[in-house]
Formats: structure tokens, C-alpha cells, sequence
């Protein structure tokens, strides 16, 4: 007759198994590449914010030397004639080459000394 060995199964303890994996914390490595990519986001959209900053006042500065003259002109008719014959002709003009006249126009004048 042969012998029937005797099969052991060994759990050093199940309870303590199950409780780890319910436990079981995130892998730190994956929570550490989570946040950085975060900060990496934040930054990414903060650097494009700071270069859509300055493009736009590059080009506002290069609107204020390509209106400098017109802008001259209405502070000239401006102290020449008065301010309503001044912002007709600086309505006009924002009507037929750009909005921005009136802004820069009113920027000027807010600089100038009208005490003479």
C-alpha cells in the first residue's frame, strides 16, 4: 500500500493578508509623478501666461510709435480748439484705423499738464 502524504497548506496568518492589502497605501512613486506633473502643468500654463503678457505689450508699444503722431495731433487740437473738436476727430480716426487711437488718446491726455 502506498502512503498518502500528508498535504500542508501554510498561511502564517490570512487575517493579517487581508488587512494589509485594505491598508495598502498608494505607491508613493506614482503619487510623487501625479504631483509633479501638477506643478509642471502650473507652471507651463503660467510661463504661457507671461509670454501672452508681454506679446501683449510689445505690441501696444509698437502701436503707440505707429500713432504717435496722431496722437500728437489730437493733444495739439485739443489745447488749440478744445477737447470736443479733439475727440470728434479721435472718434473718426479709431473709426477708420483702430480702436486703440482712443485709449492712447485718452492715456496721453491724462499725462498732460492743461494748466498753460
Amino acid at each position: 500500500m502506498l502512503e498518502k502524504e500528508s498535504k500542508i497548506e501554510y498561511n502564517s496568518n490570512p487575517e493579517k493578508k487581508e488587512e494589509d492589502f485594505e491598508k495598502k497605501p498608494e505607491k508613493e512613486g506614482k503619487k510623487n509623478f501625479e504631483e509633479n506633473q501638477k506643478d509642471e502643468d502650473v507652471e507651463n500654463i503660467e510661463k504661457k501666461q507671461q509670454r501672452e503678457i508681454r506679446k501683449k505689450r510689445e505690441e501696444k508699444e509698437e502701436k503707440k510709435e505707429a500713432y504717435k503722431e496722431e496722437i500728437d495731433e489730437l493733444v495739439r487740437v485739443t489745447k488749440d480748439k478744445g477737447f470736443q473738436k479733439a475727440f470728434k476727430k479721435a472718434k473718426k480716426l479709431s473709426k477708420k484705423e483702430n480702436a486703440i487711437i482712443m485709449d492712447l488718446f485718452h492715456d496721453r491726455l491724462a499725462q498732460e499738464d492743461f494748466d498753460d
